[in-house]
């Protein structure tokens, strides 16, 4: 029992019979649908959106920045995607606060800056569209979301895919949607996404089904062995090709195991300190979330004092204390984030990587700020 408690973090989902089902492995891994979930759940009444579609200038950007709605991080403006997740938490944040029209103000301003982004974020601007009851920007959204991985399998039951089904206009969009997937992978590079599928599958081969049943000693020398070659590997294609991240491999999708985030929450500590320059490098150039390497700078740090923790009289103990607040709980039939190590600096440490305030992030996924210290719960032996 004490090794199976979820712990869950604000990231992309996992394929539905990855590593969260087993002891090595129970942290879930779902920030899209908390968020959705947490907004979406109550069912806003769509509003009516203006007649008149209103588009962003770059130069607007920069207009936007200097009436003080970001945080300063010294990047360069023009390239670096550190600004553009500035964007987008802000965006977030409006639409949560169901300013919808805001919302969709900086989502065009993000996405026409960067003339790209990261697939969920096209999504969540389409749900945003959704409420704004604009068909016709939700299916825009979609297209190019399409163009920049996201799969049709992710859009399944959102609120936007069923606001176009009853606006009769999803036929029109499944049928666009192959000729642009097809597109998108051909500029992909296949044989490292096959390379990569396979090192997830190795990944998860010891993580769930009848190697559970090994002994614990057992099964983690298993898990380590495979670990270790998996990084080896990982650090070769950092070296030789450079991070696999969107722009290599794609986004991870509903049917492919090209899962980057779950292979980084396997790698310890060490480890992930030795693929930090590739990592900053490709959050800086827009190839990868940053929120996946800290939720696994978390995830490992947390790992270590999950594992067969026990008091003097036999009793399971969970000891829970994360660094960057990205790792989430349930306490009282309530979302909760465990506890930080210093609270009073934790901003500035997401802060080098690019993510939101801390208090930015409660709020929008509706907790409450983090308390510092240690989370501590006792399991009686059974």
């Amino acid at each position: 029992m004490e090794r199976r408690r979820k712990i869950k973090t604000a990231g992309n989902s996992t394929y539905p019979n990855g590593g969260v089902s087993c002891s090595n492995d129970s942290f879930v891994v779902n920030q899209t649908s908390v968020f959705q979930i947490k907004f979406f759940g109550k069912s806003p009444a769509l509003r009516v959106a203006a007649k008149k579609q209103l588009m962003i200038h770059k130069s607007s950007v920069l207009t936007l920045l200097l009436s003080g709605c970001f945080f300063t991080l010294g990047f360069n403006q023009e390239t670096d995607f550190f600004l553009y997740h500035a964007l987008i938490n802000k965006a977030e944040i409006a639409n949560v606060k169901m300013n919808f029209q805001q919302a969709d103000t900086l989502y065009q301003a993000a996405f026409l800056q960067f003339g790209r982004g990261f697939a969920n974020d096209f999504l969540k601007a389409a749900e945003n569209a959704t409420a704004l009851n604009d068909p016709q920007k939700a299916i825009a959204y979609l297209e190019t979301g399409f163009k920049n991985g996201l799969s049709f399998g992710k859009t399944k039951g959102t609120p936007s895919l069923v606001f176009l089904k009853a606006s009769g206009l999803i036929g029109a969009l499944k049928k666009r949607y192959q000729p642009l997937r097809k597109a998108y992978l051909a500029k992909l590079n296949g044989e490292l996404r096959a390379q990569i599928a396979a090192m997830v599958k190795a990944d998860q081969k010891y993580r769930s089904g009848r190697f559970n049943k090994l002994p614990w000693k057992d099964q983690q020398a298993l898990l380590r062995k495979a670990d270790d070659e998996n990084f080896a590997t990982f650090i070769s294609i950092c070296q030789n090709d450079g991070f696999p991240g969107v722009d290599l491999v794609g986004e991870d999708d509903e049917i492919s195991l090209v899962d980057v985030p779950t292979l980084l929450r396997h790698m310890d500590s060490t480890k992930l300190e030795t693929i930090r320059p590739y990592v900053l490098k490709a959050i800086r150039e827009g190839h990868f979330r940053p929120f996946d390497y800290v939720t696994a700078l978390d995830y490992t740090s947390m790992f270590k004092t999950t594992i067969d923790s026990r008091d003097e009289n036999g009793n399971a103990v969970l000891i829970i204390q994360q660094k960057y607040g990205t790792m989430l709980g349930r306490e009282n039939d309530k979302d909760m984030i465990y506890p930080v190590e210093d609270l009073k600096n934790i901003n500035a440490l997401r802060r080098q990587f690019g993510l939101e305030s801390i208090e930015d992030y409660a709020f929008k996924i509706q907790c409450s700020v983090p308390e510092e210290g240690i989370y501590k719960r006792v399991f009686p032996r059974s």
